[in-house]
């Protein structure tokens, strides 16, 4: 038997036998959903280097939060205690002559850029001007440049592949203004700001939500941690194919603002999704809408089952990051995938009357001619059917020595 360097032994069969031959199996990587990058200011920890926590005291261990200075406190508290188990925290640059809010989230973002996370909160976005860093020039956040700062969130959310945008509506005093502001036809003028602000976003990668929580601490905080958390806990109990939404929200005394079916109708077909009080039940999210135009998309849990799938792709991509590409490699990591599909087809997050109806993994000689390999990439193509009416879901990843790409469309069946 001969041995070649990196590979699993060739056997050189002569003559008639039994020989054995070593087959080298790629463990399951490991991955965790509904873990959010929390994006914050702060008035000590490391600034611009993610720091993964568990609890909240491992936040207040490592940060110094005055609720002064924002939401990011709130948030990481919000999250745990609706069932979260672990987030990333990026502290941003205190904001000054030559660091915008914009850049800062910029700045945070790109930090994060290796992280291993499926969601993204950013609190402070809405957060009032000046608190904390200008005495004396606090006001309410501009809708414009909340909605330009949000549009960075999704840009980023996009280019990874991987992650959703877990999105704050400003506050109801702000939403009333804006409405009335821009002329809105709605009923309400906080619907019209809701729906001003919904209009500037347009993403199968983030979701809103409305409106403002306030916990025991008695002053309202955006809801995105929260919701988070929320998010964490379904999965744990279900998994990424169950909608987030009909969840209980924990650790809340009172919401900024009653939305009733009467206007809750409208802003979930607009994509606003509503947390409202419900007497005898609670408080409750009632929604799990993105804010994509593509009908396809409209749906958070159909969203998350296909970036999911590509996150765990990616993984096992990863692991083969110096393997040629060659038929053994190949063969090995349609394997890999194709077993963790399965895995969602039997839960259920997958549809069809057979796995094959479901799925399907192509890593071969079509996905990787020769010119592909001397390139050093090796490419995976990945058709998912996670319930889309008369779609499917076409993932292809390419992995080189730089990483693991993803690209991802929906195509009529």
């Amino acid at each position: 038997m001969t041995t070649v360097a990196g590979s699993p032994p060739v056997v050189q069969m002569g003559a008639p036998g039994v020989y054995r031959q070593d087959v080298v199996l790629l463990p399951a990587p490991a991955l965790v959903t509904g873990c959010p990058i929390i994006l914050g200011y702060a008035s000590g920890g490391p600034t611009l280097e993610p720091t993964l926590v568990t609890t909240v005291t491992e936040f207040s261990n490592q940060f110094t939060a005055d609720p002064s200075d924002g939401y990011v406190a709130d948030t990481v508290q919000a999250f745990f205690v609706n069932g979260g188990q672990q987030a990333w925290i990026v502290r941003l640059e205190d904001l000054g002559s030559s660091v915008t809010a914009l850049r800062a989230h910029a700045d945070g973002l790109n930090a994060a850029t290796s992280v291993d996370a499926d969601l993204v909160c950013a609190p402070d976005i809405v957060r009032q001007r000046g608190a904390g860093y200008t005495p004396g020039a606090v006001l309410p956040p501009d809708p414009e440049e909340v909605a330009v700062m949000q549009e960075a969130v999704i840009a980023d959310c996009e280019l990874r592949g991987t992650r959703i945008a877990i999105l704050d509506a400003l506050p109801s005093a702000v939403l009333a203004a804006q409405g009335e502001s821009t002329g809105s036809t709605a009923s309400n003028p906080i619907d019209g700001g809701l729906l001003w602000q919904r209009g500037r976003l347009s993403s199968a990668d983030a979701a809103l939500y409305h409106p403002w929580l306030s916990p025991a601490t008695g002053r309202f905080v955006p809801p995105c941690g929260a919701v988070a958390g929320i998010i964490a806990r379904s999965d744990q109990q279900t998994g990424v194919q169950k909608a987030p939404a009909n969840q209980a929200v924990t650790g809340v005394i009172d919401i900024e603002d009653l939305v009733d079916a009467a206007r809750q109708g409208p802003l979930n077909q607009a994509g606003v999704n509503c947390i409202r009080a419900f007497p005898g039940r609670g408080i409750l999210v009632w929604g799990a809408r993105t804010v994509s135009s593509d009908s396809a998309w409209t749906y958070l849990n159909v969203r998350r089952v296909v970036l999911t799938a590509a996150r765990w792709a990616a993984l096992a991509l990863q692991q083969v990051v110096f393997e040629p590409s060659s038929p053994p490699t190949w063969a090995r990591v349609t394997r890999l995938v194709g077993g963790y599909l399965g895995s969602l087809y039997q839960q259920g997050a997958l549809v069809g009357a057979t796995a094959a109806d479901a799925f399907s993994v192509s890593c071969n000689a079509t996905t990787n001619p020769p010119e592909i390999g001397e390139l050093g990439q090796l490419v995976v193509e990945i058709t998912l059917n996670p319930g889309l009416p008369n779609e499917t879901v076409l993932v292809r990843l390419v992995r080189d020595v730089t990483g693991v790409t993803i690209e991802s469309s929906s195509s009529s069946g």
